[in-house]
């Protein structure tokens, strides 16, 4: 028997995730590595504790750039 991991469901995610109902956003899953290749390659779960990661072109500035902006 493969041992399962714990996953968390994101908002990309539909009503199954890797052949298995899921639970809801925000909600745990256990899955085999297997079975959560693709749905982490997707978006659809991540690993808990792992940030999730900004999409390209929408990183937010550095702090001095936030000042800047607000002082002018």
């Amino acid at each position: 028997m493969t041992s399962k991991k714990t996953f968390t469901v994101t908002a990309k995610a539909g009503i199954f995730v890797a052949g298995v109902r899921s639970p809801g956003v925000g909600k745990p899953i256990e899955l085999t590595d297997e079975q959560a290749a693709y749905p982490l390659i997707a978006g659809e779960i991540e690993e808990p504790g792992k940030k999730a990661e900004a999409p390209a072109g929408e990183t937010e500035p550095p702090p001095a750039a936030k000042a800047k902006a607000v002082k002018e």
